[in-house]
């Protein structure tokens, strides 16, 4: 498996590991579990029959089966990195298929008794060096990633089918404009609502509300997913900055009046030019 970083990177963490967390991750409001609902009231596969506009309570959840098993399974990749338990994801695989109603067993008493066991909810921590002209000494330096346990994965996987098929036997459904998280509607599709805006926006369509724009001449907007690039052409970098900094600066008001925040340490110039020696726009 390739490593990320240098050794001097890896190592700077080393021994360092519960400050870095600490800070990254303060410590959370501490739940009052006396007032969460019963065990009853959680256990909700159906509570609500639109045919007869009333709550109705089902508390016997039906048993996962051998196929969500299977299915569940096939959806592991094999090439995961382990979380605490040590088991990788091809292990657990080739377990649920050698053993399958063993297996199911144990995921099925996690459903019957509203457990989700609490070894499963551990995590193994990485601490990623965020590259050059980031001090190792400072913990914000370090981006986390958690590796969760495979078991865990697999749970999570049962569970998310049977929300995600509940939700689609709905009589209305989910809305035809919610792309992430289903099946058969790939991400990329929701970039034609930004590509509408952006769309909308060069050609000076939009209405008030959603107006960031018309862009000038020269410039456009050119949307995927949350990214958002201003693209234009000068002949001068002088000519660029009078052309794009007006829309940058509408974008960014459009952003904060409706609490979003622009990450200005993120944004970036990209220059697309034949000369060696040019004078870099502010």
């Amino acid at each position: 498996m390739k490593k990320f970083g240098d050794g001097s990177t890896r190592l700077a963490s080393k021994g360092r590991e519960q400050a870095i967390a600490d800070y990254l991750f303060p410590a959370a409001a501490i739940t009052k579990w006396d007032t969460m609902p019963s065990p009853s009231v959680r256990n909700i596969s159906d509570n609500f029959d639109p045919d007869v506009s009333e709550q109705t309570f089902d508390l016997v959840a039906p048993e996962f089966t051998v196929d969500e098993l299977i299915k569940a399974t096939k959806m592991l990749s094999s090439g995961k990195a382990e979380g605490s338990s040590g088991i990788l994801n091809k292990i657990l695989k080739r377990i649920v298929l050698a053993q399958p109603r063993a297996t199911l067993n144990i995921y099925n008493k996690c459903l019957t008794k509203l457990t989700f066991p609490s070894i499963w909810k551990k995590a193994k921590l990485v601490l990623l060096h965020k590259g050059p002209g980031k001090p190792v000494e400072a913990p914000s330096s370090f981006r986390p990633i958690f590796l969760l346990d495979t078991p865990d994965k697999l749970l999570e996987r049962l569970i998310f089918q049977r929300l995600d098929s509940h939700l689609d036997s709905r009589r209305t459904g989910r809305p035809p404009n919610q792309f992430g998280f289903r099946e058969r509607h790939l991400n990329g599709d929701g970039t034609r609502g930004s590509h509408r805006i952006s769309n909308a926006c060069n050609t000076g369509q939009l209405e008030a509300e959603e107006a960031l724009c018309p862009v000038p001449q020269g410039a456009q907007l050119v949307g995927f997913n949350d990214d958002l690039a201003v693209v234009g052409v000068a002949k001068t970098s002088e000519l660029l900055e009078n052309l794009l900094n007006p829309v940058l600066a509408k974008i960014d008001d459009w952003m904060t009046t409706r609490g979003i925040q622009l990450a200005h340490h993120k944004t970036e110039a990209v220059m697309l030019i034949k000369k060696w020696a040019y004078n870099p726009p502010q």
